[in-house]
């Protein structure tokens, strides 16, 4: 959402869905008028930041019995 250039992103789903778009601007401007919700962003973003760091970490276990413990 603040990156500097743009962040291509697909997806892909099982099932039907329905998707709603928010635009940045207004997404800012409700960050702003409900700092809950900008809470739930921020925790939702450092969430995915130690799900990352984790499989970062799991790939650089060179041996598959270290994986085995770690997982």
């Amino acid at each position: 959402l603040f990156a500097s250039k743009p962040l291509p992103t697909y997806l892909e789903c099982q099932n039907d869905v329905s998707i709603i778009y928010i635009a940045k601007d207004y997404f800012v401007q409700l960050m702003q008028l409900h700092p809950l919700i900008a809470i739930r962003y921020a925790t939702l973003c450092n969430e995915k930041i130690l799900f990352l760091n984790d499989r970062i970490e799991f790939t650089q276990i060179n041996s598959c019995k270290d994986k085995i413990i770690r997982y």
